[in-house]
């Protein structure tokens, strides 16, 4: 979360109503953020995902 923040641009006030993004981005992130079951959350470490994850199935979708 530390790098995440570090990383995080600042958006300055510009021009028109979206200045660093577009309105369909926005809304698009709006849309995810406001969903059901969606949270936010800290961590305090490292983010690992298993290696073996619903990926090694995607074969299964091509047949």
């Amino acid at each position: 979360m530390t790098a995440a923040r570090a990383s995080a641009e600042t958006v300055r006030p510009g021009p028109g109503p979206t200045p660093c993004a577009s309105a369909e981005e926005t809304e698009l992130i709006h849309r995810w953020l406001t969903g059901a079951g969606v949270r936010l959350v800290g961590l305090d470490g490292r983010w690992a995902s298993p290696v073996t994850t619903a990926a090694r199935h995607i074969a299964l979708l091509s047949g």
